[in-house]
C-alpha cells in the first residue's frame, strides 16, 4: 500500500534543479537577514512592495519572543561586521549578493532580477499564452485527495503557554502535480496538551486537493505542513511565499530549456500535461526549508523552532487505489522544537468522480457504437442496434485510467480500430467487427488487445487515429519527451504496425492531445497546441512528397498550452478546427484550397471554462453542429450550414440537465437530420440526448 513520505533535501539530485534550489535558498536567507537587521538598524530599508519576501519574514519574526529577536539581531550584526558578508549564502552567489543595495526600497528579488539572468523572475519573462492553473476553479472537480490528521501525540509539551498546557494548531501549503499552491485553512487541534497525552479523530480532514484538472499520471501531491502553539498564520504565509519562489524558478528553467515536464502551466482542463513539475517544486521546497531552518537555528540560538515538513504522496491513475484501498497507509510526522515535541498521524483518502471520455461512432445508418473506460478502469463498449442498446460489456479485459480517451477509428465498412494508453503506459489497439442488422452478432472479436510496438506514454494520453484509405490506420500521440510520435498499419505492412516515428522537432506539454483528420484520400493533417499557446499543424501526402512538413502556425490566437483542438473534415479538401481559448471563448478556424487558412474567429454568444473540449458532428458535408459543457453544467450547441445562411448561429442549451463542469461530450450523426450526444453524470452513469428535427430528448441513466 502506498503511504505518505517525507521528502528529504537529498532527493534533489538533478544538478540543474539543485542549482535553482541553491539560488532560491540564498535569496530567501538573504531576505531573512535584511528583515532581521532592519528591526534595529534604520539605515537598512525595507522594500516598498508589500509582496516582497522580506515583509513575510518581518511578520514571522513578530510571532517570536522579542528577546529572542533582539539577541538574534545582535548576533547577526556582529557576524556581518566581523566577516564583511552575510551568512548562509553559497559561494557561487556571494559576490553577486554584495551588489545588492540595502538602502534601496527595491526588494532583493527585484534587484537580483536585474543583476543576473539566474534570478530573473517568471513574471518578467512575459511568455505569451501562459496562464496560471487555477486549482479551485468554481464548480469544477469531483475527484479529490483528502489529507487527514487522525491522531496527535504530545511527546513533550513546550510550556510556552501561560497556563501550562499547549494549544496546538496545524496549517499547510498544498503543491499539486503542476506546481500550483493552495494554502490550507488553519486547523485548531485544541488545547490542554500535556506530556504523554494524545487524542484520536476518526475522520478529521486537514486539506483537500482537486484531482480533476490536468491530464497525466501518476500524479504527485505534496503538502508542506507545520504546527504551532499559537494561532498564527505568519509562518504559513512565509512558507507559501517560499513555495511560490521555488515554483517560479522551476517553471522559468523548464520553459527556457524546453523540458517536456513543466513546460507550460495552463487552465483547469488542459493544463500542464505530464504531471511532473509539482514533485520538483516539492523537492526544491524541502531543500530550501532545510537550509533556511539551519540558518535560523544558527542565529536564533535561544529559540527552538518547529520546522515545517514536506510530505508527498503519488496518486497512480484516475480511478486507482493505494493497493486495494482508497485510503493510504498512515504516516507519523514528528516536530521537535520550543523545548517540546509532537507527533501527528496522517493519511490520505481518494474520492473519484466521473471522468470517462466517451467515444461514439456510427458505422451504418441508424447504428451507434459507444466506448469508454468505466469507474473500475475497465474498457467497455455497447451498441445501438435494431432500436435497442446492448449492455455495457468489457472489451477483452482491457484496462486504462478512467480519464483515458478510447479512440474509435472506422477503417473499413465494418471494422473499428480502438486505441488507448493502458495502465502500463503502452499504446494498445483492438479491432472489432460491427455488422448491420441481419448480419453477424453486434460485436465480434477479431483478436485480443495488442501493444503498438514499444511506445510508452504518460497515463491518460490520447492516442489519436485516422484512416486515410481503406484498411489503413495512422496513429499519433505526444510522448513523455514532448515530441509528437506516429505509427501506422495497413496492407503496405501486411497489417503489422510500423513506427514509432518522431514528427519534427516541435515540443509540447507531455501527453498533449493531437487532433488528426484526413481531408482527402491519403492525406493527413494533424494539430496540437504548443507551449506558447499557438495551434501548430503538420501535413503529409502527395502534396508534400509523402513526407511530413515542418510544424507551423497560421494565426497567433492564444489557447491554453496542451488543450485539445478538435479537427474534422466534412468534405473533400475542407478542414474545420474548434477550441476554447484562454479567455473561455469558443473559436473556429477553417481551410480550403480556395481560401487558405481563415480564423481563428470567435463564435459569439457563449463563454466556457478555458480548455473545455468542443465536440463536433456533421449531418452533411455543408452542416456542422458543435457542443460543449458550459460553466453552468448544461450542454450548449451552435450550428453552421445552409439553414443558418452560412453563418454560425447559437448558442442554445440542450435541455436543462446539468453535468460536471469540464466533462466532454461525445457527438455523432447517424443520418441527415439526426444527432446523438453522450455524456457521463456525476455518478458515472451515461446519459444520451437525441435530436430528430423537433427538439432534444434526454434518455438515461444507464
Amino acid at each position: 500500500m502506498a503511504t505518505i513520505r517525507a521528502i528529504s533535501p537529498t532527493e534533489l539530485t538533478d544538478g540543474n534543479y539543485r542549482s535553482i534550489a541553491e539560488d532560491v535558498s540564498d535569496k530567501v536567507i538573504f531576505a531573512a537577514q535584511r528583515a532581521l537587521l532592519s528591526t534595529s538598524n534604520p539605515g537598512i530599508k525595507m522594500p516598498a512592495s508589500s509582496n516582497a519576501i522580506e515583509h513575510f519574514f518581518t511578520g514571522f519574526y513578530k510571532t517570536m519572543p522579542a528577546e529572542d529577536v533582539r539577541i538574534a539581531t545582535q548576533t547577526l550584526a556582529e557576524k556581518v561586521k566581523r566577516t564583511g558578508a552575510f551568512t548562509g549564502i553559497s559561494t557561487r552567489n556571494a559576490a553577486l549578493f554584495k551588489k545588492v543595495d540595502l538602502v534601496s526600497t527595491k526588494s532583493i528579488a527585484a534587484q537580483l532580477s536585474g543583476l543576473s539572468p539566474n534570478f530573473k523572475t517568471f513574471g518578467q519573462e512575459e511568455k505569451a499564452g501562459q496562464q496560471v492553473l487555477n486549482a479551485n476553479w468554481p464548480g469544477f472537480g469531483t475527484s479529490s485527495l483528502r489529507w487527514r490528521v487522525t491522531r496527535l501525540d504530545c511527546l513533550e509539551e513546550t510550556g510556552l503557554t501561560s497556563h501550562g498546557s499547549d494549544h496546538v494548531y496545524m496549517q499547510g501549503v498544498m503543491i499539486d502535480a503542476y506546481g500550483n499552491t493552495t494554502k490550507t485553512d488553519l486547523a485548531d487541534l485544541e488545547g490542554g496538551w500535556d506530556t504523554k497525552n494524545h487524542k484520536d479523530w476518526p475522520d478529521r480532514t486537514f486539506s483537500i486537493a482537486n484531482l480533476d484538472y490536468g491530464v497525466g499520471w501518476p500524479r504527485p501531491c505534496t503538502l508542506v505542513v507545520a504546527i504551532s502553539v499559537s494561532a498564527t498564520s505568519e509562518l504559513m504565509q512565509l512558507m507559501d511565499k517560499i513555495v511560490a519562489e521555488a515554483k517560479e524558478q522551476a517553471q522559468k528553467y523548464a520553459m527556457e530549456t524546453g523540458l517536456a515536464i513543466g513546460t507550460a502551466i495552463g487552465g483547469p482542463i488542459g493544463g500542464l500535461i505530464g504531471a511532473g513539475i509539482g514533485v520538483i517544486v516539492g523537492k526544491i521546497v524541502a531543500y530550501v526549508i532545510d537550509k533556511l531552518w539551519g540558518w535560523l537555528k544558527s542565529i536564533f540560538t535561544k529559540a527552538r523552532l518547529f520546522p515545517p515538513l514536506t510530505l508527498a504522496l503519488d496518486v497512480p491513475y484516475q480511478g486507482g487505489k493505494f493497493g486495494n484501498s482508497l485510503t493510504s497507509g498512515a504516516f507519523q510526522a514528528t516536530w521537535t522544537g520550543h523545548g517540546g515535541a509532537y507527533m501527528a498521524t496522517m493519511d490520505a483518502v481518494l474520492q473519484w468522480g466521473p471522468a470517462s471520455v466517451l467515444s461514439a461512432l456510427s458505422m451504418y445508418k441508424g447504428g451507434i457504437s459507444l466506448f469508454k473506460v468505466n469507474r473500475e478502469n475497465n474498457i467497455v463498449g455497447r451498441e445501438w442496434k435494431v432500436n435497442t442498446w446492448t449492455a455495457w460489456s468489457g472489451i477483452a479485459g482491457g484496462q486504462a485510467s478512467v480519464d483515458s480517451p478510447v479512440t474509435a477509428v472506422k477503417y473499413s465498412s465494418n471494422k473499428i480500430c480502438l486505441l488507448v494508453v493502458g495502465l502500463d503506459g503502452k499504446a494498445w489497439t483492438y479491432t472489432t467487427v460491427v455488422m448491420a442488422p441481419g448480419g453477424q452478432p453486434p460485436i465480434h472479436i477479431k483478436r485480443p488487445w495488442q501493444p503498438i510496438l514499444n511506445g510508452v506514454f504518460t497515463l491518460g494520453t490520447m492516442v489519436a487515429g485516422i484512416s486515410r484509405n481503406a484498411g489503413l490506420v495512422d496513429v499519433f500521440a505526444t510522448g513523455q519527451d514532448g515530441h509528437i510520435w506516429s505509427a501506422a498499419t495497413g496492407p503496405q505492412s501486411n497489417s503489422d504496425w510500423n513506427g514509432w516515428w518522431q514528427l519534427g522537432q516541435l515540443k509540447v506539454p507531455a501527453g498533449s492531445p493531437v487532433g488528426a483528420t484526413s481531408r482527402s484520400k491519403d492525406i493527413l493533417d494533424i494539430f496540437v497546441t504548443g507551449n506558447d499557446g499557438l495551434v501548430y499543424t503538420n501535413s503529409w501526402g502527395a502534396h508534400t512528397g509523402n513526407v511530413w512538413t515542418d510544424w507551423f502556425y497560421f494565426n497567433n490566437h492564444k489557447f491554453i498550452p496542451g488543450i485539445a483542438i478538435t479537427a474534422v473534415s466534412r468534405k473533400e479538401n475542407q478542414l474545420d478546427l474548434f477550441g476554447i481559448d484562454a479567455d473561455g471563448l469558443p473559436c473556429a478556424a477553417s481551410w480550403s484550397p480556395a481560401t487558405g487558412w481563415q480564423g481563428w474567429t470567435v463564435i459569439p454568444g457563449a463563454t466556457f471554462t478555458p480548455g473545455s473540449t468542443v465536440s463536433v458532428a456533421n449531418q452533411s458535408p455543408e452542416h456542422l453542429d458543435i457542443f460543449a459543457v458550459g460553466i453552468d453544467g448544461r450542454i450548449w450547441t451552435a450550428a453552421y450550414g445552409p439553414q443558418t445562411n452560412g453563418k454560425w448561429a447559437g448558442w442554445w442549451p440542450v435541455g436543462d440537465k446539468v453535468f460536471p463542469v469540464g466533462s466532454s461530450v461525445a457527438a455523432t450523426s447517424v443520418q441527415p437530420g439526426a444527432l446523438n450526444l453522450f455524456i457521463d453524470d456525476k455518478d458515472g452513469n451515461t446519459w444520451s440526448a437525441a435530436y430528430g428535427g423537433m427538439g432534444w430528448t434526454w434518455y438515461g441513466n444507464w
